[in-house]
């Protein structure tokens, strides 16, 4: 299962201070470390561009950042400092997106807010407060920010804002029709409730000689007319588009040729589209409503080849484990993409490491350590018994999946201490590149100058990566399982020691790390920490939270057991580990 995301720019800039070039890449550094393939870069927000445009109005940081609130940082800095400095009359983001998107193997496709003139009244297309061009419904109420596709100055707007994405080398477009200045286009029996301008009445009347005015909203000859020119627009729009470039069309998950007067199953039979995304209209996550949002669509384009996805909406706060059964439950129906609304959620709610593990195959929820309850402390025989787990995945950056040098563990519980064997491989550290016998338990400054590359973990969460020129592991548990607490255990290949708890890095307690080098490129580390160091004494079928880590000196890489996006020490993140079930 592959997850794509929607990405709005000005978001981005807004919460974390990211802008320019740099902001970009700041984006796709974290789409990259995600295993993210493809996302979907907003074109325009309430009508107006986010690109230098000669179409539409362009968003005018300098004027509109009141809209974002002073105090919305998520960690960049103010929100209004940051967006003041994005001038689209000197950097076009979409352009850069899609150049950087390139550069990382990412698909970059138009995200067009098809129906969307203003946003709730704030910024604005010319077509927003034109009423001629509003959608009317039955009553004769006109809907600001909306306008009709039947008229043929809404179309060639709408045409000449997409062929200004499309000049820009978009891979492809994600053409949404759920954003509505939150007017839902149907009425409350799921029947769509415009097209009752004078000009759309008197042309159904001079082709079926009634006026709608005067028939039921479901009369099959009304909706079969909205449907055809509102479908003809639609078709039209696909048909510009490239050979071979990507066509998805998103919805609320409902009947969409009666919700939308559009007939997504002809759209599908004859390839207009290649991906039909469901939007839950409550933004529902419950796992069944992920399925079902899918299978309301499946059923319409049944036998058109074409993909549906579901998606999962995170506007709203969306903890990991939340996240994660949401996916699991698409991936055992047998979805075969996910699109996440949206891609900033990746910092604030935490899930990057959510989406990397769904990539990598590797949930933390599959990959639990189990860890046999001994009668006596372990023997040779117990440790060749033990369960081997290796394929540590890397966590300093978006370069590799699995660490350059294998690196294996098992654990065992004695009567008197929880016991792990840490087998590394590698090459030994350059000479002259020792820890000097300084201690390392007070962690150095970063090395900024060698993480260059690394803007990620660097800037945008403000992570520090310590570098002393040796080899580590990292042992962490929480008997407690609060995905919060911890206590930390490090050992290294020279015979330093080091530990801590999560909030006191001078804690001592009585532990043991004894260091071998049975070969040139092969150390191991065994670890004895003692039940009263650890506060607890584990039952049959307990489930302590378990993470281990490893720094390999010679390749500057730090790996993992429990997939992360978090590189060691500072930017330990519990929530991100995963068990270890004691039999």
């Amino acid at each position: 299962m592959r997850i794509s995301e929607l990405c709005t720019f000005n978001d981005w800039t807004a919460h974390f201070g990211a802008w320019g070039e740099a902001g970009v890449e700041k984006v796709f550094d974290v789409l990259s470390v995600a295993g993210v393939r493809r996302v979907y870069w907003r074109g325009l927000s309430g009508g107006v561009a986010e690109y230098p445009s000669e179409v539409a109005p362009r968003l005018n940081p300098r004027q509109n950042t009141g809209i974002f609130g002073v105090t919305t940082c998520h960690g960049g800095i103010e929100s209004w400092h940051s967006l003041k400095g994005t001038d689209l009359d000197a950097f076009d983001p979409l352009a850069a997106a899609v150049r950087i998107g390139r550069e990382r193997g990412i698909s970059v496709c138009a995200w067009l807010t098809i129906y969307e003139e203003d946003h709730g009244g704030r910024h604005a297309s010319p077509l927003a407060s034109d009423e001629r061009f509003m959608q009317r419904d039955r009553a004769g109420r006109l809907f600001t920010g909306t306008a009709d596709f039947f008229f043929p100055e809404v179309r060639e707007y709408k045409f000449r804002v997409l062929q200004e994405l499309l000049d820009r080398g978009v891979d492809g477009l994600l053409l949404d029709f759920v954003r509505h200045n939150a007017t839902p286009s149907a009425d409350d029996r799921g029947l769509h409730r415009f097209g009752y301008n004078p000009e759309i009445r008197e042309a159904f009347r001079a082709r079926h000689g009634a006026d709608p005015q005067d028939l039921p909203p479901d009369n099959p000859e009304w909706l079969a007319f909205k449907t055809a020119y509102q479908t003809d627009f639609v078709r039209e729009i696909y048909a510009r588009l490239p050979t071979g470039a990507h066509k998805a069309f998103m919805t609320w998950a409902v009947d969409v040729r009666r919700w939308l007067a559009i007939d997504i199953g002809a759209l599908a039979r004859e390839k207009s589209v290649d991906l039909v995304v469901p939007v839950s209209m409550a933004y529902s996550n419950a796992p069944a409503e992920i399925v079902a949002q899918h299978l309301v669509l499946a059923e319409q384009v049944k036998g058109s080849g074409v993909t549906v996805a579901s998606s999962v909406a995170t506007y709203f706060g969306l903890d990991a484990v939340d996240f994660e059964d949401a996916l699991q439950a698409a991936e055992s129906a047998g979805i075969s993409e996910i699109v996440h609304c949206e891609c900033d959620q990746l910092i604030t709610s935490a899930l990057t490491t959510s989406v990397r593990a769904f990539h990598l195959h590797a949930l933390r929820k599959k990959r639990e350590v189990r860890c046999e309850r001994l009668a006596a402390e372990p023997t040779e025989e117990d440790w060749a018994r033990a369960e081997c787990y290796a394929h540590f995945f890397v966590a300093t950056g978006p370069d590799r999946i699995h660490s350059s040098w294998p690196s294996e563990f098992r654990v065992a519980a004695s009567p008197t201490a929880f016991c792990c064997r840490l087998s590394a491989r590698g090459d030994k550290q350059a000479p002259g590149a020792d820890a000097r016998g300084e201690k390392f338990d007070q962690y150095a400054e970063r090395d900024a100058g060698f993480f260059s590359d690394r803007k990620w973990y660097i800037e945008a969460l403000g992570a520090r990566l310590y570098w002393r020129g040796t080899e580590r592991g990292h042992l962490f548990l929480d008997p407690t399982r609060s995905r919060r607490k911890f206590l930390h255990f490090v050992a290294d290949r020279l015979g330093h020691h080091a530990q801590q708890t999560h909030q006191d890095n001078s804690w001592q307690a009585p532990w043991a790390a004894e260091i071998r080098e049975p070969e040139a490129t092969l150390w191991t580390a065994e670890w004895t920490i003692p039940w009263t160091t650890l506060g607890a004494k584990p039952g049959a079928g307990d489930c302590w939270t378990f993470q281990l880590y490893r720094e390999q000196a010679a390749e500057r890489e730090v790996s993992s057991w429990f997939v992360t996006t978090s590189p060691v020490c500072a930017g330990v993140r519990p929530s991100e580990w995963g068990d270890v079930r004691f039999l």
